[in-house]
């Protein structure tokens, strides 16, 4: 199972980001249900490791960390170009994503080690934009009030995220 661990986004955030989307015209806009902030994504994961992952995530108790939007972005993929928000560093969104990995390696999974750049997905294109326009749309901070285990599943319509299970944070 494909499989990944993100915050979803809270309201008023969430309808912020969507009016905000509607103003974007290159790309695909991401469905609102699957709008989030990704902490580790796993891939591909058995039922078994599923199981430890969840487990210990279930253990895990982190602080809520503030999300602050700062701005528009682009991230050139390799088989396309994402428009993104960046959310501003936060020491307590910083370590949560740090543990979930963590957590996700002593599972046995082999994780890429990159830097950690947390933003949401707003755009997916096949080439990157021109120019990006000024965020016109205040997009309102929120403290994350959980995280989530997501299955996600792909398809010719593009991809379905589900949560599987939801861990509070404190």
């Amino acid at each position: 199972m494909r499989a990944f661990i993100a915050l979803p986004i809270q309201e008023p955030s969430l309808s912020a980001l969507i009016r905000l989307q509607a103003g974007l015209t290159h790309g695909r806009p991401v469905p609102e249900e699957n709008l989030h902030l990704t902490l580790a994504f796993l891939g591909d994961v058995s039922d078994l490791v599923l199981d430890e992952v969840h487990f210990e995530l279930s253990r895990l108790r982190a602080p809520a960390p503030l999300l602050r939007f700062t701005g528009l972005t682009v991230y050139p993929a390799t088989r396309q170009s994402l428009i993104v928000i960046e959310v501003a560093r936060d020491p307590d969104l910083t370590n949560l994503a740090k543990q979930v990995c963590t957590i996700a390696r002593s599972a046995g999974l082999d994780l890429p080690r990159r830097r950690f750049r947390p933003h949401v997905t707003l755009t997916r294109g096949r080439s990157a934009p021109s120019a990006l326009p000024g965020v016109h749309t205040p997009v309102p901070q929120f403290e994350a009030t959980e995280f989530c285990l997501y299955r996600s599943t792909l398809s010719p319509d593009g991809a379905r995220h589900d949560v599987l299970e939801s861990y509070p944070l404190v």
